[in-house]
């Protein structure tokens, strides 16, 4: 059973900045919020929250940033975040301590390991792309959405690899603080910030 919140599709994929995002429910505009709802309902897959703070040069928090959030599906299947219509992704703003919370289902293994990827918005001119790759500290039992993550006793890369673990409800969960600044820059303009109007 999914918790309540899965059910709450694109309505609350906004967050309190002053951004504007397309529903795709409702096709009118809401404010961006710091929290992103990626998965429909009926969408399969285990729940999925990842949560932190995005940021920038020396460590701080970058506030207010946009942030464009995309992955593959359970099997690992993805439509790219610059078709229609768009599937688990979806635009948020940092908050003012540079906060986010994406709700979602576990990605597949696309490209060989569970990832999301992040878009990060630092300015109208600088776009960085982060990607973590999801893992997991301990064996799975015989769960077997928890068994396609890899596992690793250390991780390879603090930076892009992040453990998941599973709450008592089983909901999974995986803290990750991209820093954009380490992110590569993107040379154009990335579709999902172009100005819709």
């Amino acid at each position: 059973m999914r918790p309540s919140w899965v059910t709450t599709l694109l309505a609350s994929t906004a967050l309190a900045s002053g951004g504007i995002a397309l529903s795709e429910t409702t096709g009118s505009h809401q404010p961006l919020r710091s929290e992103a709802v990626l998965a429909a309902p009926d969408e399969p897959g285990a729940p999925l929250v990842i949560e932190g703070r995005v940021l920038g040069a020396l460590g701080r928090p970058v506030r207010n940033a946009r942030v464009w959030v995309y992955h593959a599906d359970t099997h690992g299947k993805y439509v790219r975040y610059d078709r229609t219509p768009r599937q688990l992704g979806g635009m948020l703003r940092t908050d003012v301590l540079g906060g986010y919370r994406i709700r979602t289902i576990l990605p597949g293994p696309a490209e060989g390991v569970p990832h999301v990827h992040m878009l990060i918005e630092q300015s109208p001119t600088d776009y960085r792309m982060g990607t973590v790759n999801l893992c997991r500290r301990f064996g799975a039992g015989s769960d077997t959405e928890f068994a396609r993550l890899p596992q690793m006793l250390e991780l390879p890369n603090a930076a892009s690899w992040r453990y998941v673990r599973q709450d008592s409800v089983g909901v999974f969960h995986c803290t990750w603080d991209p820093q954009a600044e380490l992110g590569p820059r993107m040379e154009e303009t990335p579709g999902a910030f172009a100005r819709r109007p």
